[in-house]
């Protein structure tokens, strides 16, 4: 099975505070969240096994969320930025590849008739057990 229980931490902290987002949540941001916030979950954490060793190929979405498109655009431009040019710390795993697989852009109407935009992408993480 598949460890994005650890992942999804190690992305939390790896783009909080990094962009101009309110908030980060995994899944589903509480009703009534100021906008701009990002929300990521994990798409399909799996293992793979070519070698002996435990090694990960997880794709997570991670999107952001706001009520003008402009913002959601330059978080989901700054989390892409930090997603590509730097290294994310999982513990027990090293990390040995992050690419950017799908553009993410669609707005949705609220129940009250708010336009509200989703920009992002879609990451692939792979990650190799650290070994002693």
């Amino acid at each position: 099975m598949a460890d994005s229980t650890k992942t999804g931490p190690a992305i939390y902290t790896w783009i909080n505070n990094v962009t101009d987002a309110t908030a980060v949540y995994e899944g589903i941001a509480p009703q009534g969240t100021e906008f701009p916030y990002i929300t990521y979950d994990a798409v399909s954490p799996a293992e793979l096994n070519l070698t002996k060793h435990r090694m990960l190929d997880e794709l997570w979405q991670i999107k952001a969320i706001s009520d003008v498109r402009a913002d959601a655009a330059l978080i989901a431009h700054q989390v892409e930025v930090r997603m590509i040019q730097s290294e994310m710390a999982v513990e027990g795993w090293e990390q040995y590849w992050i690419s950017r697989e799908t553009g993410i852009s669609y707005p949705e109407v609220d129940d009250d008739g708010q336009v509200i935009y989703h920009v992002g992408a879609t990451y692939r993480i792979r990650l190799a057990e650290q070994r002693s």
